[in-house]
């Protein structure tokens, strides 16, 4: 196992994944839960005009992102709108997450859409890029969702993916000229680091992804080339690269317990070690198209997002890490660009559901029926445990109270004898044995 991100905190977590029971109780909490979703209210579900055509189409939602912390959700749709909704501040799960702010259109410039968010872990903010050369840095205080920063990248160039390193000093930003930018958050986005490619290549740039220890960028391009960078103080130095065998890449994760790269391509996800970038496990194959690859915060589940060709249905398959099992599948109707986002702090995940509105599925708000929960199995092992203690208790104090009435027992026994080779003289002349009247 490669400990490249890997930090000793998490090393509970790995152990927790080994636990029996687990992976057949988290199958059937998908079962339960995924039957049991909220869908969130959104304002602009609403079918929109193709500007190519007079016909009207889905307003399907582009880029999606949740907040580690807050839990706060944002995401944009192809008619250009942003919006971001937070969880009710009770513990009723039941209530409707409140819409913090929501722009209809043209959040990056007339016409255009909204490609990439990317939410910072240290702070209430988030970046985004809309094909334009800006990224606009916005903030959410109060409940009002306003612009803090924007920035400019080449002003030639157009930007289309953004993304926070994991401990939130570090923005990246991908032009569609194959830039990489580096911005410092600490700095206040004034100093940054990039990296142009050579002008002969015209190998475009697909997925980004940092590693967990935020010292890394991994990019994936259209060829299947894949580059590993050190992100250092002042250039974006190459530390090993490979090509998949020339299938382009739709998707970089890294799981979040540091064990590999999940690198999605058109119908096959595939396990890489970091930083020599070598094929570990057996690969999940799927049938359709490949559209997305996100995992839960715990590492325990990978989730694949697929669709079939010439059909509006999309799929989501829920893989168990260790052995790369199936535990549950779903098919979303009328979802036409289906994409998910599990919480980095919670067993919540985000996907796109029928008609393209905004479902959450809690799976720590109910509990599987018929089946013994975590929880339960530890309290019997917990209870199993005690009750074993408590004979051995009972067994030490038995012996200990058997050892005690040895030695009184030895003088009982030592009495007894002395007494009874004691020899009795009777006398001749009284009777042997007394009346019943008679006194002592």
């Amino acid at each position: 196992m490669s400990k490249f991100g890997y930090t000793n905190s998490k090393a509970f977590e790995i152990s927790h994944l080994d636990e029996p029971g687990l992976q057949s109780y988290y199958s059937s909490l998908l079962e339960s839960c995924c039957k049991d979703k909220q869908v969130l209210k959104d304002y602009h579900a609403a079918a929109v005009k193709d500007s190519r055509s007079t016909r009207t189409s889905l307003n399907e939602i582009v880029a999606l992102d949740s907040h580690s912390a807050s839990k706060c959700l944002a995401w944009s749709r192809i008619d250009g709108s942003l919006s971001v909704m937070r969880p009710p501040l009770t513990m009723d799960r039941s209530q409707d997450y409140v819409l913090v702010g929501s722009i209809k259109k043209d959040v990056h410039g007339e016409g255009k859409i909204v490609y990439s968010i990317s939410w910072n872990p240290n702070e209430l903010q988030f970046a985004s890029v809309g094909n334009t050369p800006s990224v606009k840095i916005w903030n959410v205080v109060d409940d009002k969702l306003r612009v803090l920063k924007e920035l400019k990248t080449n002003f030639k160039a157009k930007n289309f993916i953004t993304e926070y390193d994991p401990s939130g000093k570090y923005l990246s930003v991908v032009t569609k000229a194959n830039e990489i930018y580096v911005y410092n958050v600490e700095s206040g986005y004034e100093s940054f680091i990039s990296y142009s490619p050579d002008d002969n290549s015209n190998d475009a740039v697909h997925s980004l992804c940092w590693s967990n220890d935020s010292r890394h960028i991994v990019v994936a391009y259209r060829s299947g080339f894949i580059r590993l960078f050190a992100a250092e103080s002042e250039t974006l130095k190459i530390v090993s690269e490979r090509r998949n065998d020339m299938k382009t890449v739709i998707s970089l994760t890294m799981d979040p317990l540091g064990r590999s790269l999940l690198v999605g391509t058109h119908n096959e996800c595939s396990f890489y070690t970091l930083p020599d970038l070598m094929p570990m496990k057996k690969s999940i194959q799927l049938d359709n198209r490949i559209t997305g690859i996100d995992t839960s915060f715990d590492g325990s589940i990978i989730t694949i997002v697929s669709k079939e060709t010439d059909s509006n249905d999309s799929f989501l398959n829920f893989y168990w890490y260790n052995d790369v099992s199936n535990l549950y599948s779903a098919v979303v109707k009328n979802s036409s660009r289906s994409t998910i986002k599990w919480s980095k702090s919670a067993l919540i995940f985000y996907t796109t559901g029928a008609l393209d509105k905004m479902t959450l599925v809690d799976l720590q708000s109910v509990k599987p029926k018929g089946k013994a929960a975590v929880d339960d199995i530890k309290r019997n092992d917990s209870a199993k445990k005690s009750s074993e203690r408590s004979n051995r208790s009972q067994r030490d104090s038995i012996q200990r109270t058997n050892r005690e009435k040895e030695p009184r027992q030895q003088i009982q026994r030592r009495d007894t004898e002395r007494f009874n080779e004691k020899p009795f003289a009777r006398s001749n002349n009284g009777p042997k044995f007394r009346k019943s009247s008679d006194r002592w």
